[in-house]
């Protein structure tokens, strides 16, 4: 490197003219704080340095991108394997779909376990794998949910049963329909997923010691 030091005392300026590139070049010598020859020097050091700068840079991106890429990919199995061990928990027991919810009167962690979504979201995953999310902010879901098609909540006028109805229907899924809440389903509602569901085919359970506290445990 060449050594410019003596010929810029201020090691400020010294520091900034690395940093503010040629700009800040033209000031030095034009307040005679470097001459011409250092000038050119200095210039030519900065090109250099820019250069350096912006391969290190590029290769910074390329490695965070890759390590990101890793992670992901990762992340997607683990998330996969919790998904499969339901999906095998619902065929062995000859359960079609389980509805997991997780709202602000039903707090669920199961939601946010199988589908790194963090809250206020709808989950159906079904006996062959697949995964719906329906979050009741699309962008978050989308940005963060892993593994899973997401739905929008708004698409189904912001109501439960009918969100839950819609999905089902969507996956077209053949054989049994029985199709699993949570046992801390109220009551009222579990009516009206009766209703609602009842009118294409499917059995609605609701009980303990089913897929849900399958997925607790």
């Amino acid at each position: 490197d060449i050594n410019l030091v003596p010929h810029i005392k201020n090691k400020f300026l010294y520091n900034k003219a690395i940093y503010e590139s040629r700009r800040m070049n033209q000031i030095l010598f034009s307040k005679n704080i470097i001459n011409k020859e250092d000038a050119k020097a200095l210039n030519r050091y900065l090109i250099n340095n820019m250069k350096k700068e912006e391969i290190e840079k590029e290769k910074m991106k390329q490695r965070e991108k890759k390590m990101k890429e890793y992670a992901k990919e990762e992340l997607e199995k683990i998330f996969e394997a919790r998904k499969q061990r339901v999906a095998d928990f619902l065929k062995e027991h000859e359960i079609a779909a389980a509805v997991f919810e997780d709202t602000e009167e039903r707090r669920n962690p199961s939601v946010r376990y199988f589908s790194a979504h963090p809250s206020d979201a709808i989950l159906i995953v079904t006996a062959d794998g697949r995964a719906t999310l329906v979050p009741w902010d699309e962008n978050l879901a989308r940005e963060r949910a892993i593994g899973c098609e997401v739905v929008p909540y708004n698409r189904f006028e912001r109501t439960n049963v009918r969100a839950v109805r819609e999905i089902l229907k969507s996956l077209k899924i053949a054989g049994k329909k029985k199709v699993a809440l949570s046992p801390q389903t109220p009551y009222p509602l579990f009516l009206k997923y009766v209703d609602f569901l009842s009118q294409d085919g499917w059995d609605v359970l609701c009980h303990e010691k089913s897929v849900h506290d399958f997925a607790v445990e």
